[in-house]
């Protein structure tokens, strides 16, 4: 068998995310990044936003039917949330799941040695009000202190203001819920469907 030339495709406002069953089913939406001044970072490591996306908790009480679908969440090695860093100059995105939102200090260290450049001035990172990241002092003395962030605090409730991670969390949790509805896995291989998109997003960025 052979084809005759290009096959006819249907143009216009469908895509394959209006048509395809696991697409539906995770509910994946293209979102538009728009413009602001964070597109203005020329230098890697410049501009950072950073953010936490819960996925549930464990609790001792078990029996409590709302709590044991919060459990269900707990990944395969008892991950509950993931963090997202986004590089605003080279979009590239860097995470790790966690099983607390405990500060984490020694991930953000060793990412931050690894992707900022030391020409990189005028720096600054956007990030929430929680414990987890500007209320604590040991994120806090990471970011100003020793790599000499301008820290940039959201307002409250305001998540727009940290829309560029904000956006890639929106897209993250619908890619897992793809990837997952896809291979037919359970809830607790999320984790492995996170680093796998990390890795599938990142490759796809000019080197």
């Amino acid at each position: 068998m052979f084809s005759d030339g290009v096959p006819e495709t249907r143009l216009g406002k469908d895509s394959a995310l209006d048509s395809c069953p696991v697409c539906l089913a995770a509910n994946v939406q293209s979102r538009n990044r728009g413009d602001g001044e964070t597109r203005t970072t020329t230098k890697p490591g410049q501009g950072l936003s950073l953010d936490f996306s819960f996925a549930g908790q464990h609790s001792k009480n078990a029996t409590n039917p709302e709590q044991m679908r919060i459990n269900d969440c707990m990944g395969v090695h008892g991950e509950m949330c993931y963090l997202l860093l986004h590089n605003h100059a080279t979009e590239r995105l860097d995470g790790a799941c966690r099983q607390s939102k405990a500060p984490p200090i020694a991930w953000l260290k060793k990412s931050l040695t690894k992707n900022v450049k030391d020409d990189a001035k005028d720096r600054h990172v956007f990030m929430d009000q929680g414990g987890e990241s500007h209320r604590s002092k040991a994120i806090r003395d990471l970011f100003e202190k020793e790599f000499g962030y301008e820290m940039r605090v959201t307002g409250t409730g305001a998540h727009h203001q940290n829309g560029l991670v904000e956006r890639a969390n929106q897209t993250m949790d619908k890619a897992i819920r793809a990837m997952r509805i896809g291979a037919g896995l359970p809830v607790k291989f999320w984790p492995y469907a996170f680093r796998h998109f990390l890795r599938i997003k990142n490759s796809a960025l000019p080197r």
